[in-house]
């Protein structure tokens, strides 16, 4: 009995610093793991400001700074394609006019460099079913009549306007037609200037000054029913004021759209430049008032 009680305390006495040992290493076991997690959970923290802080200090201000000089370029390239809309309208509304009064400076210019055209040459121009004038040169006539048209080659100089024969010409009744209006013959195709008169052109007649024989201009001019349309020339001033007012008007708006193209391209070489700038600078920089955090040390074995 005593012997069994004596091995009895002998295990005991054993088994209690194995406990103590066991326990001690356990508990720095635990210790170690904790400090561990608390570094790694550190480490993390201290990353994640550090990156925050490197984007505030490297990127923040010039990408504030890219995008109000981006919207300031959308803001001019939107108002330019205002005023862009504004000149194609302006040019909407007075394109007919411009086609029409462009269509009578070429009849003028064809009258003024008229060369010498005998009766056949005249007669093949004739076309009666030519288009009525306005729709060539617009609503600038002030009348259209009828007039029964001959022909004349009498060199009578000065004529009574007081200028000299030349083609283009025509004689008239001036109680129907006044002197030095232009007449335009659609079934010519050609414009006129009334500067003649004659004994025998009463009332609604026209005589073209033709550089031909007499028997030519019975034979191959004759006589023919024409339609003549007169000129208003003050239409035609008052058409080409308003396209000089409209001109002016896309001369300012086109001088708007070159400042603002101006003002957009030192805007885009602004942005160049923060990008550039930006695009240079080091993408991390480590501020003074951080440490690198300290290597894990695994202290499991």
């Amino acid at each position: 009995m005593r012997e069994q009680n004596f091995k009895k305390k002998a295990l005991r006495l054993c088994i209690f610093p194995l406990g103590f040992i066991f326990g001690f290493a356990a508990g720095n076991l635990h210790h170690d793991i904790v400090e561990m997690t608390h570094n790694i959970k550190t480490s993390i923290v201290e990353t994640d400001t550090r990156g925050s802080v490197r984007d505030s200090l490297v990127n923040k201000a010039p990408e504030d700074a890219e995008h109000k000089i981006a919207r300031e370029i959308r803001e001019i390239e939107a108002q330019k394609e205002q005023l862009t809309n504004e000149i194609e309208g302006l040019y909407d509304e007075t394109s007919e006019q411009r086609f029409q009064l462009n269509a009578f400076d070429t009849a003028m210019r064809e009258l003024d460099n008229a060369k010498d055209f005998n009766a056949a040459q005249l007669s093949a121009r004739l076309d009666m079913n030519a288009p009525n004038g306005r729709e060539k040169f617009g609503d600038i006539f002030r009348s259209d009549m009828k007039l029964s048209s001959t022909g004349y080659n009498l060199h009578v100089n000065p004529t009574a306007s007081g200028e000299r024969v030349r083609p283009g010409i025509i004689a008239v009744d001036k109680s129907v037609i006044p002197l030095h209006s232009y007449v335009y013959f659609p079934e010519l195709n050609m414009m006129t200037v009334a500067l003649d008169t004659g004994s025998a052109i009463n009332g609604y007649d026209a005589d073209f000054y033709i550089k031909d024989t007499t028997q030519n201009l019975y034979n191959n001019w004759g006589r023919h029913n024409l339609t003549a349309q007169v000129v208003d020339m003050d239409k035609v001033e008052e058409i080409r004021n308003s396209l000089q007012l409209s001109n002016e008007k896309i001369d300012s708006l086109t001088k708007q759209i070159d400042s603002l193209e101006a003002e957009q391209t030192k805007k885009y070489k602004l942005l160049d430049d923060n990008i550039e700038l930006r695009v240079s600078t080091p993408s991390f920089a480590t501020p003074k008032s951080f440490k690198e955090p300290p290597p894990i040390v695994d202290k499991v074995k």
